[in-house]
């Protein structure tokens, strides 16, 4: 992976250099052909030749190449924390363009903390970017939350809860039983005044889709109307669940009534995913009474999922589409 000017700043060690400072050595660099700048991404990031970081590697004092990695994995720990903050709001796709760009570094860092137990650094780096990146449809991630979930245990990790909530993505690997056991134990664990979860409503709507899996409607059903009583965008997911669950169960006539509500409680939130889920949703329940509406409600979602970079409902909204003109 590259450095953006920030990283590079942060790795360099507080004081030690300032971002001109930083800036000036990356351009002398350049200059050398000693890295290569990518402008491709919003910000620009300064990538390395293999043949010249194996050079460079075998330079450094072992304890310097430690602490460079610490600074690194740090870094990345806490810009994968800023970055969700950013995901669960209107600039999600601020989130979701530093994911997948800076993916690489999230892997490294997650790597090296791993590697010197530093569970706190690795599980802010696996479970935040699981909930973000799976917006990308980029699952690798949730291997990660697994991977350190039984040493966390032990440690009892403060975060313990949010990296079971981020486990609880293998539902999308045909895990439902699995997803199931994870969404679970981090409500569980969402209880206990030792421990720092996600919000519920993530628990409860990854849980809910694991029931669905399993062909508990009903159970699935519960949870989405238990979070259509509560604040924010807990009410967003339980609504668009239901219109999204319903027809399932054979009605789809409430769906079709919960259908408005849902995208303007939407559309209220300015979260650009379940704005796109409620057209996906709503076009969806309308298509057998008015297929001409549904369709330009799916058209309408397709263009927002593709704008807001939101690849798996994009490729949903892009079947049911295909499916209607068909």
């Amino acid at each position: 992976g590259g450095f953006d000017l920030a990283a590079a700043t942060a790795v360099a060690g507080a004081g030690a250099l300032d971002e001109f400072a930083v800036l000036d050595l990356l351009d002398a660099l350049v200059r050398k052909s000693l890295l290569v700048v990518d402008r491709s991404a919003r910000r620009a990031h300064y990538l390395m030749l293999e043949t010249i970081r194996q050079f460079a590697h075998g330079e450094l004092a072992t304890d310097t190449i430690d602490e460079i990695k610490d600074r690194h994995a740090s870094y990345f720990a806490d810009e994968a924390v800023n970055h969700f903050d950013l995901w669960l709001g209107p600039e999600q796709r601020r989130a979701l363009d530093w994911v997948d760009s800076e993916f690489a570094n999230l892997r490294a860092g997650f790597g090296w903390a791993t590697d010197r137990s530093d569970l706190t650094t690795a599980a802010a780096i696996a479970a935040h970017t699981t909930l973000m990146a799976s917006s990308l449809q980029r699952y690798e991630p949730v291997s990660w939350a697994e991977e350190i979930l039984d040493p966390a245990t032990d440690a009892n990790l403060p975060w313990l809860p949010r990296l079971h909530t981020a486990a609880r993505f293998c539902v999308f690997a045909g895990r439902a039983d699995d997803s199931v056991a994870h969404a679970q134990r981090a409500v569980d664990l969402g209880g206990d005044p030792r421990c720092d979860p996600f919000e519920d409503r993530w628990d409860l709507n990854i849980q809910s889709i694991a029931h669905l899996y399993q062909g508990e409607i009903d159970r699935c059903l519960e949870i989405y109307a238990r979070l259509a009583t509560q604040p924010g965008l807990a009410t967003v997911i339980g609504l668009t669940g239901q219109v999204f669950a319903l027809p399932i169960a054979g009605r789809i006539e409430e769906a079709k009534a919960l259908a408005e509500q849902a995208l303007a409680a939407a559309r209220n939130q300015e979260q650009p995913e379940w704005i796109a889920w409620a057209l996906a949703v709503s076009g969806r329940v309308a298509a057998d009474t008015d297929p001409v509406r549904a369709l330009t409600i799916l058209r309408d979602g397709l263009a927002y999922a593709r704008d807001n970079r939101l690849h798996f409902i994009e490729a949903i909204i892009a079947r049911d589409a295909a499916e209607l003109e068909a």
